[in-house]
């Protein structure tokens, strides 16, 4: 057993020339597992520091990684992602391709396992996830827990995929890693507290003796989605409403772009067979986004997000709206539905489904303006320049009812103006 640690990773490495931040979400903190290298692998991982650790490593195909601590306080979201991270490119020069695709299910606040209570609170309560590709060694390490104290309700096994990865100590062989997303905390004082100190370790358990008989984990069975509950029947007419409600708003002053949308659904797999790019894509959301376009260069020029409340709905746990520039793809500021109530009265004050909805802007400058987002003129990670190249996405995350991302064909989708002064 070798012991590695758990903790907040420092966006500001991703503002390097020719590194990408990989679409992070701005609500949402991230934390990764740093491992040592496993017993006689002579293979460096990726970027290891000081100490010999890195959060992207090479693994066997017979070994486990185990996160043992206790859960984050009071928070909307949180939640542990396996991926792949890179693969070798097979052209026998040690080029490795950026995958960063998930490799299964998301083990979120809607499933993992705590000691304590069978009450369904799941803020700070001790519990353990083992990840491993061999289901052999996942009883191994599930029994050794039991034994030493651990309630088997607190024992989480996050199976890792083996028939999509290339398992291995050797240079051509896949990197993994974890990622822990956490959104939206009651207190925010104590949720940096836990951020900044989590009381949890990570270790890497490699046997002595490898199992008789290997039980490789397959391809994982995605958690079936709603296929009823349709937020359109009730409401898309008010959300057409309300677009064209803010659109009146500043007729008079302002000319207006409507967005197209894409629709944002993430296909692992596809980024796995070397089709698509994911960008640490979880199974929990969906990703609808704007095409690139320039930050505004007028101060006076702002932009309107607005649509259904998924929060509000039943069909998401939360919902935001991200700013990203597209050099680093690196997500600079965000408006989440804790902050978004109330705002679409300003434009529909008396109608029925008001307290359903949200318009919310975002410019440079909010001159104390509210339910506005004011977007720093900044460098990455901080800010973003006027006239830079501009993207916004939307994440709508953890449909309550099921556990996973909602449906998007059953959700009224988010709109973006862009309004520039006449």
């Amino acid at each position: 057993m070798r012991e590695g640690t758990f903790k907040l990773l420092d966006l500001a490495d991703c503002c390097a020339e020719g590194k990408s931040c990989a679409g992070n979400n701005p609500s949402s903190p991230y934390a990764a597992y740093y491992l040592p290298r496993a017993p006689g692998q002579t293979t460096p991982n990726p970027d290891e520091d000081a100490a010999g650790l890195a959060n992207t490593y090479r693994l066997r195909a017979d070994e486990a990684v185990v996160w043992l601590g206790e859960t984050p306080p009071s928070v909307a979201y949180f939640g542990f992602t396996d991926y792949l991270m890179a693969r070798d490119d097979g052209t026998g020069t040690k080029t490795r391709t950026p995958v960063f695709a998930s490799l299964a299910e998301t083990l979120n606040i809607g499933v993992i396992g705590v000691d304590g209570p069978m009450d369904g609170v799941k803020y700070g309560r001790r519990a353990l996830i083992v990840h491993t590709p061999d289901a052999t060694i996942a009883e191994r390490v599930k029994k050794a827990a039991i034994a030493a104290g651990i309630p088997a309700s607190a024992v989480n096994i996050a199976p890792i995929d083996s028939m999509n990865t290339h398992l291995g100590l050797e240079e051509t062989d896949d990197t993994l890693g974890v990622l822990f997303r956490s959104a939206i905390f009651e207190d925010e004082a104590a949720g940096d507290a836990w951020l900044n100190a989590p009381p949890a370790t990570v270790y890497r358990l490699t046997p002595s003796t490898p199992p008789a008989a290997a039980e490789p984990y397959a391809k994982a069975t995605p958690r079936p989605k709603d296929a009823m509950n349709d937020e359109n029947p009730t409401y898309a007419a008010a959300a057409a409403e309300l677009e064209q409600a803010i659109l009146a708003a500043y007729a008079g002053t302002h000319d207006a772009t409507v967005e197209t949308m894409t629709e944002g659904t993430p296909d692992p797999y596809a980024c796995i067979a070397g089709e698509k790019s994911c960008a640490g894509d979880n199974r929990d959301t969906i990703y609808p986004a704007t095409g690139p376009f320039l930050w505004p260069v007028n101060a006076k020029d702002f932009i309107i997000v607005h649509g259904v409340d998924h929060s509000q709905t039943g069909k998401a746990t939360y919902a935001n709206a991200s700013v990203y520039a597209l050099q680093h793809l690196v997500g600079v500021a965000a408006v989440s539905s804790k902050s978004w109530k109330g705002s679409a009265a300003k434009y529909l004050p008396n109608h029925p489904l008001v307290d359903k909805l949200y318009a919310y802007k975002i410019a440079r400058s909010c001159n104390g303006e509210a339910f506005c987002l004011e977007v720093p003129d900044a460098p990455c990670p901080n800010g973003i320049a006027p006239g830079s190249v501009a993207v916004i996405a939307f994440r709508a995350y953890l449909e309550p009812g099921t556990k996973t991302a909602p449906n998007p064909a059953l959700l009224v989708p988010d709109g973006v103006l862009r309004f520039k002064t006449k």
